[in-house]
């Protein structure tokens, strides 16, 4: 769905996060502050993070420690929501458990323990 929808430029990059290390600043006060510094980011308006280069807003810039690796950090911003808006729309339906077809990716795991701490059965695919 992003890929079709969001990036309507034929070429342009897709990815919706990632994570780096800030070699140039466009300004303002967090873009000077997070150069050379390790972060994840969300690329809200920017050409998509799948990419050798990526552009983002500094106010979408998450610190990384040292101890976080760069792949921890990509999916350290979108995946996290996905689980809980995941979660909220199966407590609000009264679901007892939900069937999930991307189980062995990040997002997967993230629900795996989500779920198994709200009393939830998960089936994954």
């Amino acid at each position: 769905m992003c890929i079709r929808d969001r990036y309507k430029t034929e070429g342009a990059p897709a990815g919706m996060e990632g994570a780096g290390t800030v070699v140039l600043s466009g300004g303002g006060l967090n873009g000077w502050l997070s150069l050379g510094k390790r972060v994840g980011l969300a690329a809200i308006s920017s050409s998509g993070t799948w990419a050798e280069y990526a552009v983002a807003d500094a106010i979408t810039l998450v610190p990384l420690d040292d101890s976080v690796s760069f792949e921890q950090g990509a999916s350290s911003i979108i995946n996290p929501f996905t689980a809980l808006i995941m979660l909220g729309l199966v407590q609000k339906g009264s679901h007892k458990s939900v069937i999930h077809t991307a189980g062995n990716s990040a997002l997967g795991k993230m629900i795996i323990k989500l779920f198994r701490d709200h009393n939830l059965s998960l089936i994954h695919i």
